[in-house]
C-alpha cells in the first residue's frame, strides 16, 4: 500500500505517518518508531566502533555467510530501530563474535625496563680485604665512601 502511495506522488515519509496516526487512533502502537534516521556522521561513529570501514564491511560480509538467519533478523532489527547506541552494542557483540571465529593479531604489551642491576659488590671478604688495603683507603675519602656503599650492597657474612 505505501508503494502504491508513493508510486501516486505521496513522500514515504507522509504515508508512514499517516498509517502511524491512524494505527494509534485505533488503539495500535508500537513500542519504539522503527526506521529513525542515523545521520552521517552516526554511521560513520558506529563503524568506528567495529574498527573502521573496512572492518565493518568484513565483519558484515562474515555474518552474512556464517550467521543463522535469525542472528541475522535480529541484528537487522536492531539497526532498524534507529538507536545508535543500541546499533554500537549489536556492532561489538558482532565484532566479538568474528573475532572469536577468525582470531585476532595481538597487541603487544611493552613495560619499562628493569632497573640496571647493581653488580659493583664484593664477592668476597678477600675483596673487602683488598680494597681496605689499597693506600686510598686511608688518604681520599670519597674511595672509602665508595667502599662502604659497595658494602652496603653486598651480601657478605662475617
Amino acid at each position: 500500500m505505501v508503494e502504491q502511495l508513493t508510486k501516486a506522488g505521496f513522500s514515504e515519509a507522509a504515508v508512514k505517518s499517516y498509517f502511524a496516526g491512524r494505527a494509534a487512533e485505533q488503539g495500535y502502537t508500537e513500542a519504539e518508531p522503527s526506521g529513525a534516521e542515523i545521520s552521517e556522521e552516526q554511521i560513520a561513529d558506529i563503524k568506528e566502533a567495529a574498527g573502521g570501514n573496512q572492518a565493518y564491511a568484513n565483519i558484515v560480509n562474515w555474518a552474512k555467510d556464517t550467521l543463522s538467519s535469525d542472528k541475522i533478523d535480529a541484528f537487522d532489527e536492531i539497526v532498524g530501530s534507529g538507536s545508535v547506541e543500541a546499533i554500537k552494542l549489536a556492532v561489538s557483540g558482532l565484532k566479538t563474535e568474528y573475532d572469536n571465529a577468525n582470531g585476532v593479531e595481538g597487541r603487544m604489551v611493552t613495560g619499562k625496563n628493569a632497573p640496571p642491576q647493581n653488580t659493583d659488590v664484593f664477592r668476597s671478604q678477600a675483596e673487602l680485604v683488598a680494597a681496605m688495603n689499597d693506600p686510598r683507603y686511608d688518604n681520599d675519602p670519597a674511595y672509602r665512601q665508595d667502599i662502604i656503599e659497595k658494602l652496603e650492597q653486598s651480601d657478605l657474612e662475617f
